[in-house]
């Protein structure tokens, strides 16, 4: 970030030491003291570290590459590949993917993101992957940003939206060649839960 001299972290409660400390210290530009203590949360100390760092830097930056493991970072999502099937959502334990609620899109809070790789390691289509950074730019990093969306799919039936347009071509492509989804059988799967039923019903 363009300091003159290497940055010291210091920890502990005994603040006689630590004015001492801040006494033997180099006149740098990082010497002004930032305001904040009490916490106990080491993620949110050193966000809070970086980001007064950050504001008082020489030559500010973006965004840094970490490496792995690292407790921040986003993660990539291969469009192609994602169903929207949610399986990362479930999984993840910080909240930091979201569903969109009454719509088809996968949701990413990176300051939440701890990079665990419990969502990785859940995707069944191997969509996603990991990508250590830290963001100094903690309001861009709290906001919610679209990952992936898809079109919904409408029941033939009913219309009734329930599910994602890939996500039916997929399956779909996937059974065509079974033999218990020729047909009518095959056309079940683009009905929702309701309709297909119905149909499986009517034809018996």
């Amino acid at each position: 970030m363009g300091y003159s001299t290497a940055i010291h972290w210091h920890q502990g409660n005994d603040f006689t030491a630590l004015k001492s400390h801040i006494q033997q210290l180099p006149k740098t530009e990082a010497a002004t003291p930032s305001r904040f203590a009490g916490m106990d949360n080491k993620r949110r100390v050193s966000t809070m570290a970086l980001s007064h760092l950050y504001e008082k830097a020489p030559s500010p930056q973006a965004e840094i590459t970490l490496e792995k493991p690292a407790p921040f970072g986003e993660i990539l999502v291969d469009k192609q590949a994602c169903t929207l099937c949610m399986s990362c959502v479930s999984v993840c334990p910080v909240g930091a993917l979201v569903d969109g609620v009454d719509k088809p899109q996968l949701n990413f809070i990176e300051d939440l993101c701890v990079q665990c790789g419990i969502c990785e390691t859940a995707c069944p289509e191997n969509a996603i992957s990991l990508a250590p950074r830290y963001l100094y730019q903690r309001d861009q990093a709290r906001q919610k940003r679209i990952l992936h969306e898809e079109a919904i799919f409408h029941c033939i039936s009913c219309a009734k939206p329930f599910a994602t347009q890939k996500m039916i071509d997929t399956i779909t492509a996937k059974l065509k060649d079974h033999h218990m989804f020729q047909g009518a059988a095959l056309e079940q799967l683009k009905m929702c839960e309701d309709c297909r039923v119905k149909a499986m019903f009517k034809k018996g």
